[in-house]
């Protein structure tokens, strides 16, 4: 396994933004979304600037408003349409998966 470049030392406050990697911080979203679903995007940034006690800068700022955006790519998709209906993909997809591995 290789070994991962020293990071720096995290303190109570104001940590740098390249103390944190970009998968990181997206799981801290993730995670922050998991706690308290339905937050804005400005709502999400200062959760993680202050659950990282990450120093406010701009570039700080653009790396938490990427990360912001690759958790929500990523998240689940609602599957039920809006007047009830499971659409014919879901459907399809459920019926391929193979039941010995359905995850």
């Amino acid at each position: 396994m290789p070994s991962r470049p020293p990071r720096p030392q995290l303190g109570l406050f104001d940590n740098p933004a390249g103390a944190f990697r970009l998968e990181e911080l997206t799981e801290t979203v993730r995670a922050l979304e998991l706690q308290r679903p339905g937050r804005t995007a400005g709502e999400l940034s200062r959760a993680v600037f202050a659950e990282l006690a990450m120093k406010r800068t701009r570039r700080s700022a653009e790396l938490v408003a990427e990360a912001i955006r690759l958790a929500r790519a990523r998240g689940p998709h609602a599957e039920i349409g809006a007047d009830g209906s499971i659409p014919e993909r879901a459907i399809t997809a459920y019926n391929q998966t193979p039941p010995d591995h359905p995850y």
